[in-house]
C-alpha cells in the first residue's frame, strides 16, 4: 500500500513547462544600445597585362554604437542609429603608396529601417566620403552587423533563402550589388556561458559598377561567393559574432586607358563581434 502511494504520489507531480518556443527573428534586442567591432580586408589582384599583375589590398577596422527603437504603425520594424566610435582604413598597391583613411566624414548618425527578417533600408545619414565610399561596393555599409532571417520558429537543420539587391549612385558610378544568400540553423553551441545558435550562409554575389574613374568611362564586373559562419544570440535577440570569407573574379574595362575586359580576382575575409558591455 504505502509503495502503491509513493507511486501514485510521484505519478501526480505536474511536469516541468516546456519552454516557449523562440522565433528567429529581429525584436528589440535585450541589451541595446550595442557595439560591434568589425574587421575586414580584401585583396584584388588585376592582370594589367600577360605576365605582369598589380596587387591591391584594402581593409578596415571599425567599431559602431547601434541603438534600436520600435517604428509604430509597422509590422514590428524597428529604427536602428547607428554611429561609428572609431573607424580605421587603408588602401595600397604596388603601383602606389599605402593611403591611411580616418574617420573625417563618418561624424553623426546613420538611421536604418531594420524588419523582423532583418532587412536594413538606409533612411538617411551624412555623405560618405569617396575614399570611404569606394570601399562598401555599393553594399549598405551596415549590413554585415545583421543577417536574414526566417521570422519563425524553426529546428536544427531549417533552411531558409532569400535575394538581396541593391542599386547607388557615388561621384558619378552606378553599383548594382545583388546576392542570393541560403542559410542553414545547424544547432546550438555555448561561448562564455552563454547558448548559442549556429547558423552557416552561402553568398552568391554579383557587383557592377559602371562610371567614370579620372575622367575616363569604366566597368567593372565580379561574381563568386562568400561562407558566412554565424553564432546567434536567442536570449538577447540578436548577432553575437560572424566570420565570412570568399572570393569573386570578373573583369575591369577602361577603354580610354586601353584596358579592355582585364581580368581580375578579389579574396576578401570579414570578422564581426559583439561588445559584451553593450556600450
Amino acid at each position: 500500500m504505502a509503495a502503491a502511494f509513493m507511486l501514485g504520489a510521484c505519478g501526480g507531480q505536474p511536469e516541468a513547462p516546456a519552454p516557449a518556443p523562440i522565433e528567429l527573428s529581429y525584436t528589440l534586442p535585450g541589451v541595446n544600445p550595442i557595439t560591434y567591432s568589425v574587421v575586414d580586408t580584401a585583396r584584388v589582384n588585376i592582370q594589367v597585362a600577360p605576365g605582369q599583375s598589380m596587387e591591391q589590398t584594402m581593409g578596415q577596422s571599425s567599431t559602431v554604437r547601434l541603438s534600436f527603437a520600435p517604428i509604430v504603425g509597422t509590422a514590428g520594424n524597428l529604427s536602428v542609429t547607428a554611429s561609428y566610435v572609431d573607424y580605421d582604413a587603408f588602401m595600397e598597391s604596388s603601383m602606389m603608396p599605402r593611403q591611411d583613411i580616418g574617420a573625417e566624414g563618418l561624424e553623426g548618425e546613420f538611421v536604418l529601417s531594420l524588419t523582423p527578417r532583418g532587412e536594413l533600408e538606409l533612411v538617411s545619414g551624412p555623405e560618405l566620403p569617396e575614399a570611404v565610399e569606394q570601399m562598401s561596393m555599393g553594399d549598405n555599409r551596415f549590413a554585415d552587423l545583421f543577417l536574414r532571417l526566417p521570422d519563425e520558429v524553426v529546428a536544427p537543420g531549417a533552411t531558409w533563402s532569400d535575394t538581396i539587391r541593391t542599386e547607388s549612385e557615388s561621384d558619378g558610378a552606378h553599383t548594382i550589388h545583388e546576392a542570393t544568400v541560403v542559410s542553414m540553423f545547424r544547432g546550438d553551441t555555448t561561448i562564455a556561458g552563454r547558448t548559442l545558435w549556429i547558423i552557416e550562409s552561402t553568398k552568391t554575389t554579383n557587383v557592377i559598377v559602371e562610371g567614370e574613374m579620372q575622367g575616363m568611362s569604366m566597368r567593372n564586373e565580379l561574381g563568386g561567393s562568400l561562407a558566412e559562419l554565424v553564432f546567434w544570440d536567442p536570449a538577447r535577440r540578436l548577432l553575437h559574432s560572424s566570420r565570412t570569407s570568399g572570393s569573386m573574379s570578373g573583369t575591369v574595362s577602361i577603354p580610354g586607358a586601353g584596358m579592355d575586359d582585364i581580368p581580375l580576382d578579389v579574396t576578401t575575409t570579414r570578422h564581426v563581434r559583439l561588445a559584451e558591455s553593450g556600450t
